[in-house]
């Protein structure tokens, strides 16, 4: 297992990276637990399972990713 960078948490298995819970905290600014509430409420879906070798994730898409940053969008408060 590499990670692509010392400050990255993305997970990278045989050139393909894996973003992380890790990289959803880092990069929308959110808690872990923010996050896990909304998944559990079913406002987001649930990430994708995957399982490299003996390692088992949860894999945040692109797909995921562009979703979670629509609906913060339309949480944030209007302009006035």
């Amino acid at each position: 297992m590499n990670t692509t960078g010392p400050c990255d948490m993305s997970l990278e298995f045989n050139g393909t990276v894996y973003p992380t819970i890790e990289d959803v905290k880092r990069r929308f600014r959110v808690a872990e637990k923010t996050v896990r509430k909304l998944i559990d409420n079913g406002v987001l879906p649930a990430p994708k399972v995957v399982t490299v070798g003996t390692r088992t994730f949860r894999h945040f898409t692109d797909e995921w990713m562009a979703e979670f940053s629509k609906y913060l969008d339309g949480k944030k408060a209007p302009d006035s």
